[in-house]
């Protein structure tokens, strides 16, 4: 029995809906609130200590960090395979699986937030907003959550964060220009990792970071074109979109100046 915690708008919770899709594996879902502060409950704490989505729960073991997780129902449920066949394209895909662990998740956040979540915390009555961050046991998360919140587009890590997903998207136009998709000819797990993060940016509003980069619209085209798609297209949340959409349009020419590109 398979049993997922789950976000809608969650990048990571995302990436493991379309492989549970690829592998048309059925499992129950709880979604969690996470503005309601669900991820605190004691209960999920037991599960991931983190308070972060998702979690996968298996036979009743829990596996926790969607990289993991993603890697953990290859192994167990190998069929239909996402991972090539040679040693040297299976590389290619862990470098993808891990790239976001290394940078994008962050930036992702840090991007997030600086243009658009922010303006969900900032509404609520100051006590409120300072048992949100009670609750969070990262301390320094909880810093650089406030940091955000508080400043925008001015807090620390913001440019350096547009810059790396800007990196990251020219790397994956690299990959691309020598084949269909990120790690060969056939839809992998490097591209499930990488499809939410590139969605991230367009609902935010930031399409225009790939205007230069046509492979990367094509292969957005491909992934969407996947009947699997349907594992993140019919769970947007249309409030969440309309918080994001249009964020980037307010601070444009903040955005250019930091990333050093047009929009």
């Amino acid at each position: 029995m398979i049993e997922f915690y789950d976000n809608d708008m969650s990048v990571c919770a995302q990436k493991v809906r379309l492989v549970l899709a690829e592998k048309n594996l059925e499992y129950e879902r709880h979604h969690l609130n996470l503005r309601a502060g669900d991820q605190f409950k004691p209960d999920y704490l037991k599960l991931n200590p983190k308070a972060v989505v998702p979690t996968l729960v298996h036979d009743s073991h829990p596996v926790i960090e969607s990289t993991v997780i993603i890697a953990y129902l290859e192994d167990v449920f190998p069929e239909p395979s996402l991972t090539p066949d040679t040693p040297l394209q299976r590389a290619r895909v862990l470098q993808w699986m891990i790239l976001p662990d290394s940078g994008l998740h962050d930036a992702c956040g840090v991007t997030s937030f600086a243009l658009a979540f922010r303006k969900q915390l900032a509404r609520l009555e100051p006590a409120t907003l300072e048992a949100h961050y009670a609750k969070m046991p990262d301390e320094k998360r909880r810093a650089h959550i406030r940091a955000l919140v508080e400043r925008g587009l001015e807090a620390p890590g913001v440019g350096p964060a547009l810059r790396t997903y800007r990196k990251a998207l020219a790397s994956m136009a690299e990959s691309l220009a020598k084949s269909d998709w990120l790690a060969g000819d056939c839809y992998s797990l490097a591209d499930i990792t990488m499809l939410p993060y590139v969605l991230r940016l367009e609902h935010l509003g930031l399409d225009g970071f790939w205007s230069d980069l046509p492979r990367i619209r094509d292969w957005l085209e491909a992934a969407r074109a996947r009947p699997t798609f349907e594992a993140i297209q019919n769970h947007l949340d249309p409030q969440y979109l309309a918080i994001m959409k249009g964020s980037s349009e307010e601070y444009r020419e903040r955005i250019e100046t930091l990333t050093g590109t047009r929009q």
